[in-house]
Parts: C-alpha cells; sequence; structure tokens
C-alpha cells in the first residue's frame, strides 16, 4: 500500500471512530453510562428518550454507516483482492523462472551432447584414415600420433570458441582484470559468466597485451561479438577492439583480407574524386 492509501485509510478510520464515539457519547449521556457493555433495550426506557430520539440516533448510525464503513469495508475487500491478485502472478513468475530455468539446462545438455558428437566425429575419421594406411603398407608408427592430434586440434578448436580477445585496454600494476572485462561488457548491455581471465603474452614497456578470457558457450561468445560495434559510439572504448580467439593461420588470413578491403576503399574513393574530363 502506498504511503498516500495509508494515509486516506488512517483519515478515514479517525473519521469513522469520531463520529461513532460522538453518537455513542450522547446516548451514553441519556441512558447514564460510559460502556455500552451491558445495555439492554430496558436501558432505553427512561423518561425523555422518545421515538423521535431513538430514530435520530439510528438514522446517525445508518448515515455513518452509509458514508464512511461500507465503502471502508469496500476499500479493504478491493486491497485483499489486489493482494491475491499479486500473489498469483508472483507464483505465476515463479513458475515461469523454474521453466526457464528448466530450458537452460536442456539447452546446456544439448550443446555438451553436440560437442562430444563432433568429437566421435572427428576421431572416427581419422581412426578410418588410419586403416586406409595400414592397408597400403605405411608406418604404424604414425597412426597414434595423427589420432592424439586430431583430438587435440577438435578439443582446441572447441575452447577457441568459447573465448574473446580484448586489445586496446590499459594495463596496470594489481590491476582486476574481471573487473574491467565485466565494464566493457556491460556498456554493451551484457553480463555474462566470465572464466579464465587473463593477459596474453610477455609484458613490454611500450606494448599493451591483449586480454583473453572465456564465455560459458559459443553462442553467448557469437552475441557479444555482435554488440561489439556498440563500442565505438562510446567515447572511454573507441580504441578497445574484441574479437575471437583465432589461430595462427586464421589470424594471418584475417589480416590479408582486411589490409585487401583497405586497398579496394583506398582506390575506390580515388577513383570518385578523380575529376571528370570535359
Amino acid at each position: 500500500m502506498s504511503n498516500s492509501r495509508l494515509k486516506r485509510f488512517e483519515a478515514r478510520t479517525t473519521y469513522l471512530h469520531a463520529k461513532v464515539g460522538n453518537i455513542l457519547k450522547e446516548i451514553g449521556e441519556e441512558i447514564g453510562t460510559s460502556s455500552f457493555t451491558d445495555v439492554t433495550s430496558a436501558s432505553f426506557d427512561r423518561r425523555g428518550i422518545t421515538k423521535d430520539k431513538l430514530s435520530g440516533w439510528l438514522g446517525s448510525l445508518c448515515k455513518v454507516m452509509d458514508d464512511v464503513f461500507m465503502p471502508f469495508v469496500g476499500g479493504v475487500t478491493n486491497y485483499i483482492e489486489k493482494y491475491e491478485q499479486l500473489e498469483e502472478e508472483r507464483v505465476e513468475d515463479k513458475k515461469t523462472i523454474i521453466q526457464l530455468q528448466n530450458e537452460l539446462i536442456v539447452k546446456k545438455d544439448a550443446e555438451i551432447a553436440t560437442i562430444k558428437e563432433s568429437l566421435h566425429s572427428t576421431v572416427e575419421k581419422e581412426m578410418k584414415s588410419y586403416a586406409s594406411t595400414v592397408s597400403q603398407n605405411c608406418s604404424k608408427a604414425l597412426a597414434p600420433k595423427r589420432i592424439s592430434a586430431a583430438i587435440k586440434c577438435a578439443t582446441e578448436k572447441e575452447d577457441r570458441r568459447r573465448n574473446i580477445i580484448v586489445y586496446g585496454v590499459e594495463e596496470a600494476v594489481g590491476e582486476k582484470l574481471v573487473s574491467k572485462v565485466e565494464g566493457i561488457l556491460e556498456e554493451m548491455g551484457e553480463k555474462p559468466v566470465i572464466k579464465d581471465c587473463c593477459r596474453l603474452g610477455m609484458k613490454k614497456k611500450d606494448a599493451i597485451r591483449p586480454i583473453k578470457f572465456s564465455l560459458n558457450s559459443s553462442d553467448m561468445v557469437r552475441h557479444v561479438l555482435l554488440k561489439s560495434k556498440l563500442l565505438k559510439g562510446i567515447e572511454k572504448y573507441k580504441s578497445v577492439f574484441i574479437s575471437p580467439d583465432r589461430t595462427l593461420e586464421e589470424r594471418v588470413a584475417y589480416r590479408e583480407a582486411r589490409d585487401k578491403r583497405k586497398k579496394e576503399t583506398v582506390s575506390s574513393r580515388k577513383d570518385t574524386e578523380s575529376p571528370t574530363p570535359t
């Protein structure tokens, strides 16, 4: 109940108490009592208490009941109904939360199953390759290494999918990396669980090392990467750049593609700015 409604409630209660109190005081004075515990019909059998006076008292009480008490009861009833409605909504919200939690658990289980299936498929392909190599009288010593390498490659690839690299975040002695990363993500409207947060490489005097951290799923990583462009519009994070965790080969390919796009953009601008011959 809000403060204004509570004040109105208290005011009506005070008014009702005063009105009924005045009427009962007048009646008590007429019948000679201040307590109505033992009042009977005989108490009103007194000279001076006429039918008109009794009718007046009854009318006054009825008016108080009609003007104040009945609206007061109606208001209390409305508050009770509103409370019951809010309680029902709270129960429904709780059910919704439980349902969403169950759906999240199911999705996580499905993602784990997908990872296992991917690993199994990769190992199975390498095993077939191994069998083919053996049938062609190739070295048997190579097969276990290839299997191990395939498993390691698949595992590292899946791990990288859950990683994010952040460039351009200033270093400081005793810095709290998780808090820094959380601040950046909150500017993007995200609050995921951050794991394994660290700087990459050896510390150098004139270089800022990138930050690597992990999230719970590759889906969350993709979501954060899609929203990373929002940082360009935030003054203190204009120099911060977020990227996926790429391998050395992927970084080289990305850099070459980026340089190529830059050259094409510059060439296109030159063509546009060149004067048209007359």
